[in-house]
């Protein structure tokens, strides 16, 4: 068995440029569905599995479910504060966040105007994301905002320009960074947080965009206030609900992600498949000597699989080292913030299995009508 290995390790050193052509190959088709496997599972599973049925973000009737768009009447954070039975804080007062959402435009010394999700927030608020805390720096005071931790690649700007300590304009005012956040698995993490108040004030609003409740044993409260308080103009979704929705609109992206991924693998198969043909036909009289002295056509075939299969795990291998390293985290822009792309052991098992199986199967596949021609044939035509 070593030395068939050894064998099969010498016939892949025997032709350089046609191996690196094959390693390559798998090394593309390999971060082609890590890549796309990542996408499809953050912008599914992911993005939906990030949302509490406990957790109803109120919002207004016209906003259509949109945040950004939601304006709040001042009363309505009073009237879903009376409701009872809501989850409460270590002060008794009940766990509800008002919270101001705003595109606002940004600027620095150094960087072109661009957009950034702005979220005027309450302290309940770190409570109600359990994945949100404070990694560097202290809490805002006036003047002052929160950087999340994926807020410099959302905007598409160098992180030091979003340092603590630095300086960074929204919608022609200055503002001081004082610290970064970091919100695991949520949307936020892309944001610019400040206190409520200054985003009333930046804003000029007279109430919030949305309340962010953890109902406790008030679900059905709160969906019948929305109904008895018509004036208000209130609609309740739960935070699952709406990721739920989020995810189906992005539906197409994941669409796309994965038929590009098809595509380009079909491609590269085709390419493989040609490159492993011309190979095969140009050692003919090397299999039809193995045969006559021998070797049988199912070890000729191991062989094969062999040679293909070491090629493959070294180009899977590296695939999965360069996705890790370049995919692993990477941003998804879209249009209520970024999403971290995570290539985890699901995105990678694909990967893996498309690039370890493709190649080695379609060398084999390839050359079993060769070795199943009879050897007086096989002798004549080498």
């Amino acid at each position: 068995m070593t030395a068939w290995m050894e064998l099969a390790v010498r016939n892949t050193l025997r032709s350089p440029l046609r191996s690196l052509q094959l390693i390559l190959v798998v090394l593309l088709i390999t971060g082609l569905v890590c890549a796309a496997a990542g996408i499809h599972h953050a912008l599914g599973r992911g993005l939906q599995q990030a949302g509490s049925e406990q957790v109803a973000l109120v919002m207004s009737l016209s906003s259509e479910g949109s945040p950004e768009r939601s304006l709040l009447s001042p009363q309505a954070l009073s009237a879903v504060a009376a409701l009872p039975g809501l989850s409460q804080q270590r002060d008794g007062s009940p766990l509800i966040a008002a919270e101001v959402v705003h595109h606002a435009g940004f600027a620095t010394a150094t960087s072109s105007p661009r957009q950034v999700v702005v979220r005027g927030i309450d302290p309940a608020t770190w409570a109600l994301l359990p994945g949100a805390r404070l990694i560097t720096g202290r809490m805002p005071q006036h003047g002052e905002v929160l950087v999340g931790s994926h807020a410099a690649a959302a905007i598409g700007v160098s992180p030091a320009t979003m340092a603590v300590g630095a300086e960074i304009t929204l919608d022609g005012e200055v503002f001081l960074v004082s610290g970064h956040f970091r919100a695991q698995g949520h949307l936020e993490g892309s944001e610019v947080w400040m206190p409520r108040d200054a985003a009333l004030a930046l804003t000029r609003r007279d109430g919030p965009s949305i309340l962010r409740v953890d109902s406790g044993e008030a679900a059905g409260a709160v969906d019948l206030l929305s109904l008895r308080r018509a004036d208000l103009e209130l609609m309740v979704l739960s935070e699952a609900d709406y990721l739920r929705d989020l995810s189906a609109v992005h539906r197409p992206l994941r669409s796309i992600a994965v038929a590009a991924a098809v595509l380009a693998l079909v491609a590269a198969l085709v390419g493989a498949t040609t490159t492993v043909a011309a190979a095969l036909a140009g050692r003919s009289c090397e299999f039809a000597c193995l045969r006559a002295i021998g070797v049988s056509s199912r070890t000729l075939l191991g062989l094969v699989f062999a040679e293909h299969f070491l090629l493959a795990t070294f180009g899977g291998a590296l695939g999965i080292v360069l996705a890790l390293l370049l995919l692993d985290q990477w941003q998804l822009p879209l249009a209520s913030g970024t999403l971290p792309l995570a290539v985890d052991g699901w995105a990678l098992a694909w990967g893996a299995i498309c690039g370890l199986a493709l190649i080695p199967f379609i060398a084999t596949a390839l050359s079993l009508p060769l070795l199943a021609r009879p050897l007086p044939e096989s002798l004549r035509s080498s």
